[in-house]
C-alpha cells in the first residue's frame, strides 16, 4: 500500500478580499514540507482535467456558461458561484480536478490511498454552481475511473459542515454512487436527499459527532455496499471557530474522524482517496493544520508512495 499526493501551483486561487482562503492550498504543502512529512519531489503534478472527463459530470451548457464568465465578466459568476471566474480561476479549477483524478487512479492501482491538497467541490451540480465550487470533481473522478473500468461502485462520506448538495443531486439516481453527508443541519445549503443524511445541532462537539459518523458509515455499508472505493470528502469547517460553521469539533475531534475513515477503508480493503473541502478558520492556520495533521495520519498507516 502507498500513500499519493497531488498538489500544483496551479492550484492557488486568485480572487482577493473573500472569506475563502485563497492560498491555503499552498500553504499545506509548505506546511508538509515545513513538518518533513513529504519533500517537494513527493507530489504528483496533474493534468487539467478535460472536457470529455467534465461532461460525465456537468452539462455542456454550464460549462460553457463558466467560460462566458471566465471570457467576459468574471464579477457577473457571483450570483451563482458566490466567487468570481476569471480565466485563471477556472484554470485552476481544472487543475483540482485533474488532481482528484490522478490520485483516485493511483490509489486504485496501489490498492492504496490518495489525496489531493485541493478540491472537494461539493456544491456544484451538473448544469451550476455554487458556494465557491464551479466543477464536482468528486463525481467526476469517480466517473472516470468507473469508465476505465477500475471501479464499479463507491461510496462518497462527505464530512464538510455544509451539505453537498451538489453532489447529492448528481448521483441522486445513481446507484453506483453512494453518498453519507454528515453536517450541520440549520446551515447552508437548501438540503438535498441523499443514503444518508445526517443533520448535527448547532454546537455539536467531538463525541456527538464521531458517534454519529461511525454509526452512519455502518449503516451505508450495511444497506448498500458492498463498494470498491471510498471518497473522503475532509471538510475542516466543523472546526470550532470555523467563520462559515456552527459545530465544534477540535484537533482531536478531526484526528479521531481521519482514523475512523482510515480504519474503514482498511477493513473493508478499498483504496481511500481524500479531498479538502471548506475550511474557515478564523487563523487560516488552523485550517492548514487539520488538513496537515490529515496527512500525517494517512501516511503513517499507508507509507508514502
Amino acid at each position: 500500500m502507498a500513500l499519493f499526493l497531488a498538489y500544483d501551483p496551479g492550484y492557488t486561487l486568485n480572487f482577493s478580499e473573500h472569506v475563502f482562503p485563497v492560498r491555503k492550498y499552498e500553504l499545506i504543502a509548505a506546511e508538509l514540507i515545513k513538518r518533513g512529512v513529504v519533500g517537494e519531489r513527493d507530489f504528483l503534478k496533474p493534468d487539467p482535467a478535460t472536457d470529455e472527463q467534465l461532461l460525465l459530470a456537468h452539462t455542456p451548457e454550464f460549462l460553457e456558461r463558466l467560460r462566458r464568465y471566465a471570457g467576459t465578466n468574471p464579477m457577473a459568476a457571483l450570483h451563482e458561484l458566490e466567487a468570481p471566474c476569471y480565466p485563471e480561476t477556472l484554470v485552476a479549477k481544472r487543475f483540482m480536478t485533474g488532481g482528484s483524478i490522478l490520485v483516485t487512479e493511483k490509489a486504485i492501482e496501489a490498492k492504496g490511498c490518495g489525496v489531493n491538497i485541493g478540491g472537494g467541490f461539493h456544491h456544484a451540480e451538473a448544469d451550476r454552481g455554487g458556494g465557491f465550487c464551479f466543477l464536482n470533481d468528486i463525481v467526476i473522478s469517480i466517473r472516470v475511473a468507473q469508465k476505465k473500468g477500475f471501479i464499479r461502485r463507491a461510496l462518497v462520506i462527505d464530512t464538510d459542515v455544509h451539505q453537498g448538495n451538489g453532489t447529492a443531486s448528481i448521483v441522486l439516481d445513481d446507484t453506483t454512487i453512494r453518498l453519507l453527508d454528515i453536517h450541520q443541519r440549520d446551515n447552508y445549503p437548501t438540503k438535498v436527499p441523499a443514503e444518508l443524511n445526517i443533520g448535527l445541532e448547532d454546537g455539536c462537539g467531538d463525541r456527538e459527532y464521531i458517534e454519529g459518523l461511525k454509526a452512519g458509515i455502518e449503516k451505508v455499508i450495511g444497506e448498500h455496499g458492498p463498494f470498491d472505493l471510498i471518497h473522503y470528502v475532509a471538510g475542516a469547517d466543523p472546526w470550532k471557530d470555523d467563520k462559515l460553521g456552527g459545530l465544534k469539533l477540535s484537533m482531536d475531534g478531526f484526528r479521531a474522524r481521519d482514523r475512523l475513515l482510515i480504519v474503514t477503508a482498511k477493513k473493508l480493503s478499498v483504496p481511500l482517496i481524500v479531498t479538502l473541502a471548506g475550511g474557515y478558520a478564523q487563523r487560516t492556520a488552523d485550517t492548514v493544520n487539520i488538513h496537515a495533521q490529515m496527512v500525517e495520519e494517512m501516511i503513517a498507516v499507508y507509507g508514502k508512495k
